[in-house]
């Protein structure tokens, strides 16, 4: 039988290929620590809850990968799981700066939640920067809606990071922390929005049904100053008072007579302590009839103390004269007068000061 005709067979030569093995970088240990070009990552004791904001929360069935990113966008990507307790709209001025050998970096906080195999891979992690906060369009190619990320942990090769979800399971919030330069970020305004891509379980695990979570540390709220005691009452609060008066007293008999010179502008001066414990230090001059007066003012021991005039209105000299308790009482001394005892709504009168003309 006769074979038609027909091109002679070839086998083509194939070039040798190796696709480039996975870098698995494992942060499942206690308080393990791995770096790659532009990040840390690194295994982190779980703390409450309400200390972090999450902003993405994404979920998979068992033994599948799962995928998200946060967008305010309505139609959720891959296994973005929405609820009232995520704020997809991030900001650069959320996410908190944490500096490592003196470089800043941004840090992002994974929770996982596995209900079987406790070692879950994060496969990919791109960030991405906005105007907006609603984007969409994820592309295959790592893009999203035409933007290229400012970070890829995939960036040089392919890598993951390993976690173990076991280790902080029910203690709290968080896995690992992951630092990423700052320098990523330059030039966004701390107004920039903020997306997040990541994959995970499908170099190691798999997700198995429970939610992973990405959020960032809440700013830490200063521990509130124990109130101030309430300030003091202000001296002049109460109602009791000392008044008197200066004049010339010819005949030293402590008596105004209608024909004695009464002194204007003397200085008097009060002092003292409170029943609240105040210091009491005020100071008044007499008026055009020598009074004088201190009212508002609390129970209290009080010292009045008289600034000796050198002249009458008139310009001629005087001299010191006698000087008279009031009403409550006290102890006198040259031109003062202490331990005034005043009680409550009490009026100490007739502390009197006077002056002579010198013959």
């Amino acid at each position: 039988m006769n074979r038609p005709n027909k091109s002679p067979l070839t086998l083509e030569t194939l070039d040798e290929r190796t696709l480039p093995a996975v870098t698995l970088l494992n942060v499942s240990a206690q308080g393990a620590v791995v770096s790659g070009s532009g990040f840390i990552a690194r295994q982190i004791d779980a703390a409450p809850a309400n200390q972090f904001d999450t902003f993405l929360r994404i979920r998979g069935d068992f033994g599948d990968t799962e995928q998200g990113y946060n967008t305010t966008s309505r139609r959720q990507p891959f296994d973005t799981v929405t609820s009232s307790s995520v704020h997809p709209a991030l900001t650069l001025s959320q996410v908190p700066v944490v500096t490592v050998n003196g470089v800043n970096y941004r840090e992002f906080i994974l929770d996982a939640s596995q209900r079987g195999f406790q070692r879950l891979s994060v496969d990919e992690v791109q960030i991405f920067l906005g105007s907006t906060s609603n984007l969409s369009n994820y592309r295959g190619n790592g893009t999203l809606s035409g933007l290229h990320p400012v970070f890829d942990l995939d960036a040089q090769r392919d890598t993951a990071l390993v976690l173990n979800a076991g280790r902080n399971a029910g203690a709290g919030f968080g896995d690992i922390s992951l630092l990423i330069a700052d320098s990523r970020f330059a030039g966004a305004s701390p107004d920039t929005f903020v997306y997040l891509y990541s994959k995970l379980g499908g170099k190691v695990g798999g997700a198995s049904g429970g939610a992973e979570s990405w959020a960032v540390r809440l700013p830490e709220v200063p521990p509130s100053p124990p109130p101030a005691p309430p300030p003091p009452p202000p001296v002049g609060s109460g109602t009791s008072s000392i008044s008197g008066q200066v004049w010339v007293d010819s005949n030293q008999d402590g008596v105004v007579d209608s024909i004695e010179t009464l002194l204007p502008h003397v200085t008097i001066h009060l002092t003292g302590t409170d029943d609240l414990g105040n210091q009491v230090d005020l100071t008044t001059t007499t008026n055009a009839s020598g009074l004088y007066s201190f009212n508002n003012l609390r129970a209290g021991i009080y010292t009045l103390t008289e600034d000796q005039p050198s002249a009458a209105p008139s310009g001629q000299f005087v001299s010191d004269g006698l000087d008279w308790l009031g009403t409550l009482g006290g102890d006198l001394d040259n031109d003062i007068i202490t331990n005034i005892n005043v009680g409550a709504n009490q009026q100490g009168t007739g502390y009197n000061f006077t002056e002579i003309f010198p013959e």
